[in-house]
């Protein structure tokens, strides 16, 4: 009897979360929805009125490994994910660079880190850049993929420049600071691999419904394109 009581109040349940939807969904737009999923946990727990069916509507996960280009991975380094409606999710990678969050409606994010210390570059360091970009513009060495990422400071373009490399001199002399230039760059391994260079301080990931997303994700630091500095 209690069993039959159990399963009439599921069904019940069910039904309600079903009527919701069928009234909910049509007038949903971008600021309200996922791919006409109800969106926020709240909205969803009350129209279910229970936990049976999160593992459900919460089906979308991502996971991956950020190492510098070098291969080293990143150790406890905050990772963020951001929503379409900029809520946070925040997680740490493991001593080998791997990440994991599960439980997440499907849609888009913006995958970023925090908790980055700003590398200082000694006198040195700094010239032996300027001389490394200084022979990449007038021909005397070619770039490597990484040295294009790691020497582009304010604009990516074609080449590396004159122009990246009189900033380069500014940082060195003291007049600017690399924290303005977003320091921390992040790049997807397929792009890097395909040669698609454009580096960003986030990346956009579209998780699915039932489905994991994996990423593998190269973290560099302006200047270094040998990962050393991590």
């Amino acid at each position: 009897m209690t069993s039959l009581k159990t399963n009439k109040m599921k069904f019940l349940k069910l039904t309600i979360y079903i009527i919701s939807a069928f009234f909910l969904i049509p007038s949903c737009t971008k600021d309200c929805c996922y791919d006409g999923n109800l969106t926020t946990p709240d909205e969803v727990l009350d129209a279910v009125g229970s936990n049976e069916l999160t593992d459900t509507i919460f089906s979308a996960a991502i996971s991956g490994t950020i190492n510098s280009v070098n291969g080293k991975p990143i150790k406890n380094l905050t990772i963020i994910l951001t929503d379409t409606l900029g809520r946070d999710f925040k997680f740490i990678t493991d001593n080998e660079g791997k990440f994991e969050r599960t439980k997440l409606l499907s849609g888009k994010y913006n995958l970023r880190f925090e908790n980055l210390s700003l590398y200082k570059y000694s006198f040195d360091e700094y010239n032996t850049i300027i001389d490394d970009m200084t022979d990449i513009i007038i021909g005397a060495k070619i770039a490597t993929k990484a040295e294009k990422i790691a020497y582009h400071i304010v604009n990516f373009d074609d080449g590396i420049t004159t122009w990246d490399s009189f900033h380069f001199t500014r940082f060195r002399d003291g007049q600017d600071d690399l924290i303005n230039h977003q320091p921390w760059r992040l790049i997807s391994r397929s792009d890097y691999d395909n040669n698609n260079l454009k580096i960003q301080d986030n990346i956009e990931i579209n998780v699915k419904e039932n489905e994991n997303f994996l990423s593998d994700i190269l973290l560099i630091y302006v200047g270094d394109p040998t990962g050393y500095t991590l």
